[in-house]
């Protein structure tokens, strides 16, 4: 079962002749469900392209139930390794997956990391992993998926060929 967290915060501003105090109190429920966590990207050696389009993904891990509720997440995303976030999507569902533009950045980024965090409650996850985004546009991507069809030449620049082979 959920458990329940007490806290005050306490001031005093120790001014000579009369010192202020003031207080906070504040509840923090800790669920059973969570937590929240980043899985793609989230693995060495990912790198996107500018004018991209890539997906991000996520364990929802039941926080969108109660007591969490946390029903719409913030996507947001850092260049040097998770010190400080741009925010990248305000809310979507928290559904678990997500479609993005990839950002432009000035030059190529290699410290790239992806938050994920609850619009409202106290609880988010950054992708383990430092990812890379390319100032280069991906025209090089090897789409050779399957036994019958092949593009020529692989990678291609500008123009390409599709060889559909019809038996094996």
């Amino acid at each position: 079962s959920a458990q329940t967290l007490n806290f005050r915060l306490t001031a005093r501003d120790n001014s000579p002749g009369g010192a202020g105090v003031c207080y906070q109190d504040v509840q923090v429920v800790l669920a059973n469900s969570g937590p929240l966590a980043v899985t793609k990207p989230n693995i060495l050696g990912i790198t996107w392209y500018q004018q991209g389009v890539e997906q991000i993904t996520w364990d929802v891990n039941n926080v969108n139930q109660a007591p969490v509720n946390c029903t719409d997440v913030r996507i947001d995303y850092s260049i040097d390794g998770g010190v400080t976030f741009i925010p990248f999507i305000n809310s979507t569902p928290n559904d678990g997956s997500e479609w993005v533009n990839v950002p432009q950045v000035s030059g190529t980024e290699t410290d790239c990391r992806i938050r994920i965090q609850c619009l409202n409650a106290p609880t988010f996850d950054i992708n383990n992993q430092n990812f890379t985004i390319s100032t280069l546009v991906n025209r090089n991507k090897d789409i050779d998926n399957s036994a019958w069809v092949k593009v020529l030449p692989n990678p291609f620049e500008e123009s390409f060929t599709l060889l559909i082979v019809t038996g094996k």
